[in-house]
């Protein structure tokens, strides 16, 4: 399977601040769940108009300069591409310019990964899906830009 191409989300219908993968939102681990209450408030902030969101903000008066991060940044209204070769899938993200790059190569994660907002990706194939593990996330992303959940 060869997922090489241009592919966008389908945001179709929705305002900026809505985009969000309720109700299809992944199920969340023990650590994740008590990640929220904290964030509740923050989270409902950022999920209207006038966002002072770091990475999307809407007031006009803020600059956003963090990354997305994963997986929020599959929610945004802009394409990416995907460059499939043996060993490796790269996903080039026309939002801020960002990569992210997903090893098929057999090999396993670091002991130890340095935490970033794409993590350490390793994939194989389950018949015509790719399965993605990621570890080493950094805790500084939300799922989506609805505000559904954080990490």
């Amino acid at each position: 399977m060869d997922l090489s191409g241009v592919w966008e989300a389908n945001m179709s219908g929705m305002q900026w601040a809505e985009y969000s993968f309720a109700p299809n939102v992944p199920p969340m681990t023990p650590w994740g769940k008590e990640k929220i209450p904290g964030r509740e408030a923050l989270l409902r902030a950022q999920a209207v108009d006038k966002s002072t969101d770091y990475v999307n903000p809407t007031t006009g008066k803020d600059v956003g300069c963090l990354p997305p991060g994963v997986p929020r940044i599959y929610s945004q209204p802009f394409l990416f591409e995907i460059v499939q070769t043996p060993g490796r899938v790269v996903e080039l993200f026309e939002f801020d310019h960002h990569m992210r790059q997903i090893f098929t190569d057999g090999r396993q994660h670091p002991k130890d990964p340095d935490l970033t907002w794409m993590g350490d990706s390793i994939g194989w194939y389950e018949g015509d899906t790719l399965v993605v593990d990621t570890i080493g996330l950094n805790d500084k992303t939300w799922i989506d830009r609805g505000g559904s959940s954080a990490f």
